[in-house]
């Protein structure tokens, strides 16, 4: 694993990735401040010195690496999914903008994996709590829109190792959870919760879509990066982990319901949800009705709170924790559910 000691290996691992030039040299590793931990893994961020070959110069990079040990093996499914993911071309034949990966390692040891990323740094990125704005939420279904289109037109190019939602490990590692929890509900989130429960399996089914394509699976604004490039508002994308074969209207469902304030999503909702219809329509193959499509919307909007919910009981069963007084991403979701009247859905 990358620590602050494996000089020669980072110094092989970056001249492959040809992130420093050959013949360079690391010197010092250093651990940065934010490391720490993430939902369904760790991170930690490396300064790393090195002795430039060309120039003699010392030179930094910094890296962001993401791993994960034996202690989280329920879910080391769900991280080599992010590794399989830059491994492969997706992402370049879709043209969409992700961190540069220097190197991977670990995968099927079964004893811990990392992945070493290009550091972003921390411009750019929002809160879901602060929200984006219609603006940005257009440029990024506009983005994720390449992947999507990309994909269901050369279905022949997905990976078979990508799995529909009903099996993807994401939702086998929340269907886990939830399933076997008897606890109570908080009242907000009891009618919606206890609806999906029941409901799951036929649920997940509707998401995986009549013209089922490569989706993200955690799209919120959290996950983006908004920066300028030749004058205009750029978006690239993380945390690739609930990669999984579904409806296009799985990241349609989660941007909006998670990443604008109420007010501002119902102001834009249906024009943006029937834009991304019409240009995933216009790439499927097969036949892709309007009322099929809203239905995986619907169905979208309540899948939205399987992975949160999962998180939230989780930490109730294992840690002690108990249900705050408050959710406001959840209100959220829940407001969304509201008002496309999602629990009315036929399942």
């Amino acid at each position: 694993m990358l620590t602050e000691t494996d000089r020669e290996y980072t110094t092989r691992l970056l001249c492959n990735a040809k992130a420093i030039g050959p013949g360079s040299e690391v010197i010092e590793i250093v651990e940065e401040r934010t490391s720490g931990h993430g939902l369904l893994s760790n991170i930690k961020r490396l300064n790393v010195v090195y002795t430039d070959a060309e120039s003699g110069a010392i030179s930094q990079l910094p890296v962001f690496v993401k791993y994960i040990d034996g202690d989280c093996a329920p879910t080391f499914s769900i991280f080599e999914n992010e590794i399989l993911f830059y491994e492969s071309r997706l992402a370049v034949d879709a043209a969409i903008n992700i961190p540069k990966c220097f190197g991977a390692s670990g995968r099927g040891s079964g004893r811990g994996m990392e992945l070493i990323l290009e550091d972003l740094g921390d411009d750019g990125f929002i809160t879901q709590l602060n929200g984006c704005s219609a603006g940005d939420v257009a440029l990024a279904l506009a983005e994720i829109g390449r992947l999507h289109a990309c994909c269901l037109r050369h279905a022949d190019r997905v990976p078979g190792w990508i799995r529909r939602t009903p099996q993807a490990h994401i939702t086998d590692y929340c269907k886990s959870i939830l399933l076997p929890y008897a606890g109570p509900w908080p009242p907000l989130l009891e009618k919606s919760a206890i609806f999906l429960i029941k409901n799951m399996d036929g649920i997940a089914e509707i998401v995986s879509g009549t013209c089922p394509t490569v989706v993200h699976g955690d799209f919120h604004c959290q996950n983006m990066q908004f920066y300028p490039s030749r004058g205009k508002r750029s978006v690239r994308f993380i945390d690739f982990q609930c990669l999984q074969l579904g409806s296009p209207m799985l990241d349609v469902a989660r941007i909006l319901a998670t990443s604008m304030h109420i007010s501002e999503r119902k102001k834009v909702q249906s024009k943006l949800v029937d834009h991304h219809y019409m240009i995933c329509r216009s790439s499927c193959s097969k036949e892709w009705i309007y009322e099929d499509f809203r239905r995986e919307f619907l169905a979208a909007l309540l899948w939205n709170l399987l992975t949160p919910l999962a998180i939230h009981v989780n930490g109730i069963v294992t840690q002690g924790k108990k249900w705050g007084d408050r959710f406001p991403i959840l209100d959220r979701c829940i407001s969304a559910i509201e008002d496309w009247e999602a629990l009315s859905l036929r399942v």
